[in-house]
């Protein structure tokens, strides 16, 4: 199996810059058990535009009930996540 996730970042009214995308696979407690992180085809989206997003995992933890998308930040790097 395969989990695939896409969606769209969607741009503000000024150029912003487009940080990793961090993805998180939730077990059926809502208990992170996997996680990863994709950069974006652009680090700029210029404004009103939006910026699709696509990501793979091959072979998903079979507890996988559920999974979370966000924009790595300073915490992820102070916990050690790259």
């Amino acid at each position: 199996p395969v989990l695939v996730v896409e969606g769209d970042i969607v741009g503000s009214a000024r150029l912003t810059e487009v940080p990793r995308l961090r993805f998180a696979v939730l077990d059926r407690s809502g208990r992170e058990i996997y996680a990863w992180t994709a950069r974006p085809d652009r680090t700029l989206l210029p404004p009103g535009e939006n910026l699709p997003f696509r990501s793979r995992l091959a072979s998903p933890p079979a507890d996988a009930s559920g999974i979370t998308v966000r924009f790595f930040n300073r915490h992820d790097t102070k916990a050690g996540f790259m």
